[in-house]
């Protein structure tokens, strides 16, 4: 699901803890940087709480689950991730939500998944 890689270098840190509403890839703590990849943007979030499955691929699913599943709450944090320079991944913000809703929104989302549907419709007059 989401492969975490530390990496020890030397030189100290600047910050204990970085704080996002977007998942990137690196999280830098010696220059206080994210990035460059965005692999979840706070949109997909959102989406998933509306119930905006199309605009979700399944993988960015999978991943908000697992990481409902896996990490625990900040209830007072503003932000969807705090990253700490040990490693440790905190939720907040809507992350918080998908985690409070969890089971109700993988039900939504498998229904959404079995539904019947067609991709092309097509009309004609008799």
């Amino acid at each position: 699901m989401l492969n975490i890689t530390k990496v020890k270098k030397n030189s100290e840190n600047i910050v204990e803890e970085i704080l996002t509403d977007n998942l990137y890839d690196i999280y830098n703590f010696m220059s206080h940087s994210t990035g460059p990849n965005t692999l979840l943007h706070e949109e997909d979030i959102t989406n998933l709480l509306d119930g905006n499955f199309y605009k979700l691929t399944k993988e960015k699913v999978n991943l908000i689950f697992h990481l409902c599943e896996k990490y625990e709450l900040n209830e007072k944090e503003d932000y969807n991730f705090t990253i700490s320079e040990d490693g440790k991944i905190t939720l907040g913000f809507n992350m918080k939500l998908v985690k409070r809703d969890l089971e109700s929104l993988k039900d939504s989302y498998n229904k959404f998944l079995n539904r019947e549907f067609y991709n092309v419709i097509e009309f004609s007059i008799q």
